[in-house]
């Protein structure tokens, strides 16, 4: 194998490594959250606030998701610090102890970016960034490739094959997550975006 071959590998397992870890954690956070704050379609969530002038109020919906992250997955959850992102949307900015980073935003459901590698470059949805949500309104987990609560986000009507969720990822690569969620987390060859 070729040096360049050999650090491509050397990415796509790292990242999936990284994947298949906060999947999993997440999870499990969710899991034992439920054990104590009731069933998490009974949890309730917030409308989007808007300003006066009909934008999304980053401050009122940051206050948000701060209070859903202390509430629901901090307890259950091992991390380095968490803090308000100003030069992410005020989204809710969670350090784990990997390096790698999540951001927590009130969305139509609880959305969720997660950076395997941190504040280091590219920064890319699709490449170091994927996007995962967490729904706790009935109806709504269909945002989720495994029908629950939480999940890849990648809407199921559009990523209901591989081959759709391939296509999907190649013209929303906010949405690369759900083929990767339907590979187990394995960077496959055909995955359409360069680590």
């Amino acid at each position: 194998m070729t040096m360049p071959s050999l650090i491509q590998n050397s990415k796509k397992q790292e990242t999936s490594a990284r994947l298949k870890k906060f999947y999993s954690m997440m999870s499990q956070a969710l899991v034992m959250s439920q054990e104590d704050n009731g069933m998490i379609e009974d949890w309730g969530k917030p409308s989007n606030i808007y300003d006066d002038d009909g934008k999304y109020d980053e401050d009122a919906n940051s206050e948000i998701s701060d209070a859903f992250f202390t509430k629901y997955i901090a307890p259950y959850f091992k991390y380095v610090s968490a803090e308000k992102a100003a030069n992410f949307h005020k989204y809710t900015k969670v350090i784990l102890t990997d390096g790698s980073i999540f951001y927590v935003r009130n969305g139509g459901c609880y959305d969720i970016l997660y950076d395997t590698n941190g504040d280091r470059k590219p920064n890319t949805e699709g490449r170091d960034q994927f996007y995962f949500v967490i729904c706790t309104k009935k109806g709504f987990e269909a945002n989720s490739l495994t029908n629950t609560y939480f999940g890849a986000y990648c809407p199921v009507a559009y990523c209901n094959t591989r081959e759709k969720a391939i296509q999907q990822c190649k013209n929303h690569n906010d949405q690369c997550a759900g083929i990767l969620q339907l590979d187990n987390w394995e960077v496959k060859d055909d995955y359409p975006i360069r680590l």
